[in-house]
């Protein structure tokens, strides 16, 4: 009788990381409800402006150590999740609710989260709670590491050619939860493995659409408390109008572009939202943002010269063109797939 290969567990520094993680977000947690301006800098001044350079380089580093994930992931360590599965074409559709999640939340910020710590902190519990209860539903990583997280997309957008593969520290064997698997797949991207039509608004909305939501989302100031609806209407419409010219230009190059340039175009517009986050971003962590004060973690305008910020959009223009340049593996995956699971069912 033919025995199972056993489920070998990640090593136990992995465990301790993504507890260390977890406590450090907690700690974020905390600090939003008790310190609200250190909680404040912390999440948006310090974790956020952290995370695409990550999801850049080593997005399989993030997806090992994620605390959402180690939360969503908890009740299948327990043995208490139901373990449902998710049709193939309902994936995209639950994919697409996250891009949408996205695109809702990050206008938001400059409305309500950058500046009330208690908005933030319930925004963190209720992605916590989204977390635990998709692991509780949904088999493995379907429900939120594969689905309805919205950093998922981002990822899928930036870590096209990661610098490095790691073991995978969640799954001990592989049940095939999503398809395709976007930690195991080589060179994933946005909408990859499915032709429908949720799919190929997912592509569209974070290839296209992405680079204009994060440029007018830096040309809208934080709000002060005595805006109206009418600030509501301006600074949704310039992000969202933004987003629709971007992704009106990418369209049009896609359709009059060859099918062995479509992909090279895609990509270019990927490194292209990172490449304006950080030419925007790097400059007002330190005071010399577009609207002085807002997203400002330092304020160095009266300690460094006044080209500082050009120095640094500068640099990052050159390294993400390098970068762009570079000729990565592409059959590169984000983390190694563990050995499959002893009669794993087929993909409904």
């Amino acid at each position: 009788m033919r025995t199972p290969p056993a489920a070998v567990p990640p090593p136990a520094w992995w465990t301790w990381a993504q507890a260390l993680l977890l406590l450090a977000g907690l700690g974020i947690f905390a600090a939003l409800w008790l310190r609200p301006a250190l909680g404040l800098d912390l999440l948006w001044n310090v974790l956020i402006p952290a995370a695409p350079a990550l999801l850049l380089l080593a997005p399989g580093l993030w997806r090992n150590l994620c605390p959402l994930a180690t939360v969503a992931l908890l009740p299948n360590r327990l043995q208490r999740s139901r373990g449902l599965r998710i049709p193939k074409r309902a994936q995209a559709q639950v994919a697409l609710a996250g891009v949408l999640l996205l695109f809702l939340l990050i206008p938001l910020r400059r409305i309500l989260l950058d500046q009330d710590a208690t908005a933030s902190a319930l925004l963190l519990a209720g992605a916590g709670l989204a977390a635990l209860g998709c692991g509780f539903l949904f088999e493995t990583k379907a429900g939120w590491c594969a689905g309805l997280c919205p950093v998922r997309p981002v990822e899928t957008l930036y870590g096209e050619r990661p610098l490095a593969t790691f073991d995978n520290a969640h799954c001990r064997s592989c049940e095939f939860c999503a398809a395709p698997c976007p930690d195991s797949e080589p060179a994933p991207r946005p909408g990859h493995g499915s032709e429908s039509r949720p799919a190929r608004a997912v592509e569209l909305l974070m290839i296209g659409a992405f680079p204009g939501l994060i440029w007018g989302w830096f040309h809208v100031p934080d709000w002060t408390g005595g805006e109206d609806w009418r600030d509501l209407t301006s600074t949704y419409g310039l992000c969202l109008g933004m987003a629709a010219a971007t992704l009106a230009l990418y369209a049009g190059l896609r359709a009059l572009a060859p099918a062995a340039r479509r992909l090279p175009l895609a990509r270019a517009f990927g490194l292209s939202s990172i490449a304006c986050y950080y030419f925007y971003r790097l400059p007002a962590l330190i005071g010399f943002g577009l609207f002085p004060g807002d997203g400002t973690l330092v304020d160095l305008r009266t300690a460094l010269p006044a080209w500082t910020p050009i120095a640094l959009q500068g640099m990052t223009l050159t390294l993400l063109t390098l970068w762009l340049l570079r000729r990565g593996d592409p059959r590169k995956s984000w983390l190694r797939r563990p050995a499959p699971a002893w009669k794993s069912r087929m993909k409904v």
